[in-house]
C-alpha cells in the first residue's frame, strides 16, 4: 500500500500560466544530505535562468527590461544548477525559472515566461512513516513521487542461510528474517522458543483455578504461588507473571518469572493481584489468578461520593449515541442505521493497552418500541458482568443494587459506579462511561479520547466491520432476534426535524421515527 505525502503546491508565480514549451518540475522531493539538480529548458528560448529558494525576483518591469535587452543569438534554450547536502532549512522552499524570448515570442504585450518547482527537503520514511516496526516492517521511501511503502523483510541474501528455528508459535523457520518475515506478513508476535527443528507435540497438563485465589498474610511470610503447570509439554509451555499492585492501575510483567513457582516474601510491594499466564504454541491455555492481602484487623466501610462532591471532565471524551429507530452516531460523528434486535456488541476492547489481560465489552439490547427499534438495556462485562436494565434498574449476579437518587454507587467488584439523578442513570467505569434515559436510548464515552479504533477495538460505535456477525449481533439470531444487515434507511422521514439539528444522528432518528405515516409518541420525542 502507497501513502502520500501531503504538500502545498504553489501556483504559477505573478499569476502566469506555464508555458507548454518551458519544462521545470512543479515538485522535488529531496532526502536531507542529499544533492539534487534544477533543469529549465525552452527550445525557442533566447535565455533561461534558475533564480534559488531564497534570491529576490526580478520585478515585472525588470523581466521586461532583460528580455528587451537580448539579442536573437543570446542564450541556448536551457540551464540546470546543482546543489549539495541539501538540508531543510537552506534547500527547501520555491525555485524558479524565467525564460526570457525577445520579441519573436510576444504573448499578450509580455515577452517571458515563468514557471516554479516546489522542493521538498524531507526524511520520507522519518517524518511520515507509519510502518509498524514491531512487526519487522520497514519503509521505502520514494523520492521521484514523494510518496513510500511499507515492506517485509527482504530474506533473498539469507536464502542459503540454513539455520532452523522453533518459534513459540511451533512453526518451524528456516532463519531469523523467515521468522520476521511471518511476523511482518500476518502481524503475530514471534520469538524464538528452541533452535532446530520443532520437536512432536505434546500438549501441556494444566490446573486451572476457579476464580481469584484470595489470600490474607502478615508482613515477613514466605509465598510460593503456582502458575498451575503441571506438565509443560512439548514443545515447552511459556509462563508469565503478571503483577498490579495495591492502589496502581498499571499491570506489570515481573521480569524473570518464567517458571510454575513465584516465591515472594510479603511486604508493603508485594499486596497486589498476580496473574500466571501459560501459553502453549502462542495461544493462552490458562490464566490462574491470585490476590495477596496485607492482614488488617479494623476495617472500614466505604465512601460514596455525591454528585456535588465530583468534577469529571468530559470535554475530551469520544462519544457514542444511540438513539431509538435503529441509529447509531458513531465515535466519528458519523450517522448510521441498522437492523437491531436482541443483543449487539456496542463497543469493546479486547487488548486494552496492548494487554489482552483485561478486556472488557458493552452491549446493547434491542427490542421494539411504538414499531421502532429501541434500546431496551446495556450489559457490561469487565472484571465483572452486569445489566442496565430499561426503567433504571441494574442487576448484577440475579439481584438489584439498590439505588438512591443523587449518591454514587459501587457496582460489586466491577470497578464501576452508578449514579441515578435528573432520571438518568449513568455508569462510570474505568475505560469508558455510559448513560440510559431508562426507556430507549442512551450514550456511551470513552475516557481515551480516541475516535479511531484501536486494535484491539470492536462494535457498532465504531464500525459495522463485524465478519459473519450480522451488525455486531450477539447470541440468537433466529426468530425474533433475526436482522437484515441490507436494510435500508427510511427514505420518506419527516423532512421538519430541524428542531434536532444537535446531531447528525438525532437529525435520523426523527427521519426514521416519522418515516411516512408514522409519527413518534411522547416518549421517543422525549428520547430525541
Amino acid at each position: 500500500m502507497q501513502h502520500f505525502v501531503l504538500v502545498l503546491l504553489l501556483g504559477s508565480f505573478l499569476g502566469l500560466s506555464q508555458a507548454q514549451d518551458l519544462n521545470f518540475p512543479t515538485k522535488k522531493y529531496v532526502r536531507p544530505g542529499d544533492s539534487f539538480k534544477l533543469e529549465c529548458d525552452s527550445s525557442d528560448a533566447l535565455d533561461v535562468q534558475v533564480i534559488d529558494n531564497k534570491a529576490v525576483l526580478p520585478t515585472p518591469q525588470e523581466m521586461e527590461t532583460i528580455n528587451e535587452n537580448l539579442k536573437s543569438t543570446a542564450g541556448s534554450g536551457g540551464v540546470y544548477k546543482s546543489y549539495k547536502n541539501a538540508t531543510k532549512s537552506k534547500h527547501d522552499g520555491t525555485y524558479t525559472c524565467i525564460a526570457y524570448y525577445g520579441d519573436t515570442h510576444v504573448e499578450e504585450g509580455v515577452g517571458y515566461r515563468v514557471a516554479t518547482c516546489q522542493v521538498f527537503v524531507i526524511d520520507i520514511c522519518g517524518e511520515s512513516s507509519d510502518c509498524d516496526e514491531s512487526t519487522y516492517e520497514v519503509c521505502v521511501a520514494d523520492y521521484e513521487t514523494g510518496t513510500y511503502e511499507c515492506k517485509c523483510p527482504d530474506c533473498s541474501t539469507d536464502a542459503n542461510d540454513f539455520n532452523p528455528i522453533c518459534t513459540d508459535r511451533c512453526e518451524v523457520a528456516f532463519h531469523d528474517c523467515q521468522m520476521k518475515d511471518l511476523t511482518c506478513k500476518d502481524k503475530t508476535p514471534r520469538t524464538k522458543l528452541l533452535d532446530g527443528f520443532c520437536p512432536e507435540a505434546a500438549l501441556p497438563t494444566v490446573k486451572t483455578l476457579s476464580g481469584i485465589q484470595t489470600f490474607q498474610v502478615e508482613d515477613g511470610n514466605e509465598i510460593i504461588l503456582s502458575a498451575g503447570l503441571v506438565d509443560v509439554g512439548s514443545p515447552p509451555s511459556v509462563v508469565t507473571w503478571f503483577f498490579k499492585k495495591d492502589g496502581s492501575k498499571e499491570i506489570l510483567e515481573l521480569q524473570g518469572a518464567n517458571s510454575d513457582a513465584l516465591k515472594l516474601v510479603s511486604g508493603l510491594d508485594t499486596y497486589g493481584e498476580y496473574e500466571a499466564e501459560i501459553k502453549y504454541c502462542g495461544d493462552v491455555s490458562s490464566i490462574n489468578k491470585y490476590k495477596l492481602e496485607r492482614r488488617q484487623e479494623v476495617t472500614t466501610a466505604p465512601v460514596f461520593q455525591t454528585t456535588s462532591e465530583k468534577s469529571d471532565d468530559l470535554t475530551n471524551a469520544a462519544v457514542c449515541s444511540v438513539f431509538p429507530g435503529g441509529v447509531v452516531e458513531s465515535f466519528d460523528s458519523q450517522s448510521n442505521f441498522y437492523d437491531l434486535a436482541c443483543s449487539h456488541v456496542l463497543v469493546a476492547d479486547v487488548l486494552p493497552g496492548g494487554s489482552y489481560l483485561d478486556p472488557w465489552f458493552l452491549y446493547g439490547s434491542f427490542d421494539q418500541y411504538n414499531g421502532k427499534g429501541a434500546l431496551s438495556g446495556f450489559t457490561y462485562h469487565g472484571s465483572d458482568t452486569f445489566q442496565v436494565l430499561r426503567g433504571w434498574v441494574i442487576n448484577l449476579g440475579g439481584s438489584k443494587v439498590p439505588l438512591v437518587e443523587g449518591v454514587e454507587k459501587e457496582i460489586g467488584t466491577s470497578g464501576c459506579t452508578a449514579l441515578f439523578e435528573n432520571f438518568y442513570l449513568s455508569i462510570k467505569c474505568e475505560k469508558v462511561e455510559f448513560y440510559y434515559d431508562g426507556m430507549m436510548a442512551g450514550m456511551i464515552s470513552l475516557k481515551s479520547g480516541l475516535i479511531e479504533k484501536p486494535a484491539g477495538g470492536l462494535g457498532l460505535c465504531y464500525d459495522n466491520n463485524s465478519g459473519s456477525r450480522p451488525n455486531w449481533q450477539v447470541g440468537s439470531k433466529r426468530d425474533a432476534c433475526l436482522v437484515d444487515t441490507d436494510k435500508e434507511s427510511c427514505s420518506d422521514g419527516d423532512s421538519d426535524c430541524s428542531a434536532h439539528t444537535c446531531s447528525p444522528g438525532a437529525v435520523s432518528s426523527c427521519g426514521e421515527l416519522n418515516c411516512g405515516s408514522d409519527e413518534a409518541d411522547e416518549l421517543q420525542q422525549c428520547a430525541l
